[in-house]
């Protein structure tokens, strides 16, 4: 059960802070871009792949530790 709902919080947190990166990532470094300087061009899809990376984990991570305080006090 622990699985599962780890899977349903990580899912929908990856779709949209995918969403929201690319919207946010096509017209700061893309190639109609201009808005930044062009030495912080290359660094902006890198930080967008962490954000994506990183926020759902932090979810996942999140309900992973609830789901198991929860099972302790069942279990109890």
């Amino acid at each position: 059960m622990r699985y599962a709902l780890t899977l349903v919080a990580w899912t929908p947190a990856t779709a949209g802070v995918a969403a929201i990166a690319s919207v946010a990532v096509f017209p700061l470094a893309g190639p109609n871009g201009g808005w930044l300087p062009r030495p912080v061009e290359p660094f902006v899809p890198a930080l967008a792949w962490v954000t994506v990376i990183a926020v759902p984990s932090w979810a996942a991570r999140w309900v992973w530790r609830r789901t198991r305080s929860r099972e302790r006090a069942a279990a109890r």
